[in-house]
């Protein structure tokens, strides 16, 4: 049985993927795409905000969405069409980045010096990733476990506003309205990947 105070006081966290999914096809290394704008980047760094900051000292942006297209037109035609799905990303405010030291072998020449977000690549189930990356199986079972637990969410949100009238009932050691608001709280963490569709 699923314990629902488990799921409210967990943190949005994901796993690191298997390094041996890596095909090394260097396509994710020479189009590169963060979720977060290239203003907000800026900001974040400019905030010391250390992820940020090793963002900005590592890769280099493309001047354009044309320009990276030329480097790797597949995937960004990939990257774009993806975006257009997302409800939080749009072709405006996207940039596109690129790692300098991706041999032509596709291999990293500070492989052993990597920053976390290379470390932790592909970070999510919804990582913009090309085709055919090794890691797709690892991403869909990625979503597949926080889907699930969000959709287990809402059916327990709906049983308690469908089944309980008296709001100052007390169930799982909480008024039924806080419960309530914890529950939608933790569904709205995962709005950002569209969880207002599961």
């Amino acid at each position: 049985m699923i314990n629902i105070l488990e799921i409210l006081n967990q943190k949005v966290e994901f796993e690191v993927p298997p390094p041996e999914l890596c095909l090394k096809c260097g396509k994710c290394c020479r189009t590169i795409v963060s979720e977060i704008p290239y203003e907000q980047l800026v900001v974040m760094a400019q905030n010391n905000e250390e992820e940020a900051k090793v963002f900005f000292n590592i890769f280099k942006s493309y001047k354009s969405i044309e320009e990276a297209s030329k480097a790797n037109p597949e995937h960004v035609d990939e990257i774009l069409k993806k975006i257009s799905k997302k409800h939080y990303l749009n072709n405006e405010n996207i940039t596109f980045f690129y790692c300098p030291y991706v041999t032509e072998e596709n291999l990293c020449k500070i492989y052993p010096h990597r920053p976390d977000c290379c470390k932790r690549a592909p970070i999510n189930g919804w990582a913009l990733f090309p085709e055919g990356c090794g890691s797709e199986g690892w991403q869909f079972l990625q979503r597949e476990k926080h889907q699930s637990r969000i959709r287990y969410l809402k059916e327990f949100l709906y049983e308690l506003e469908t089944t309980v009238d008296d709001n100052s009932k007390v169930i799982l050691g909480m008024p039924v309205e806080d419960l309530k608001n914890k529950v939608i709280e933790k569904i709205l963490e995962y709005e950002r990947y569209g969880a207002n569709k599961w």
